[in-house]
């Protein structure tokens, strides 16, 4: 049975053992595990796309590839925001800048260490 991943619509009830999983399913981190984090949010209550926070992360054992923080969008609080955001594929659109196009432009984007499309209504 695969591990539930999917995203929170509370930044502030992501934790280490959720972090851990979802870093090691797209194989970011292998070995090392996700001891403690600290969540930062960015203009709370303001994004109309998402929240969005900065996570660090603190781990048991070094690993090349570990993040020491990423940053983290969470869907909209409001349900019918993140209905909108979806029926007009915004989120869909993002994803596929950042698969198909981010790679071969000459600026700097983010790379995506995990991307889940089914927030829980937590």
């Amino acid at each position: 049975m695969m591990a539930d991943l999917s995203i929170s619509l509370q930044p502030w009830s992501t934790h280490p053992e959720w972090l851990t999983r979802a870093l090691r399913s797209t194989g970011t981190i292998t070995d090392a595990r996700v001891t403690s984090c600290h969540i930062e949010l960015f203009g709370e209550g303001k994004g109309y796309s998402g929240q969005i926070a900065r996570i660090g992360l603190n781990y048991d054992i070094a690993e090349a590839s570990a993040p020491a923080s990423m940053i983290a969008k969470f869907p909209p609080l409001d349900p019918d925001v993140r209905a909108a955001s979806r029926h007009s594929s915004m989120y869909g659109r993002e994803h596929r800048f950042y698969r198909d196009v981010a790679q071969d432009l000459a600026l700097r984007t983010p790379a995506i260490v995990f991307q889940c499309t089914a927030p829980r209504n937590r």
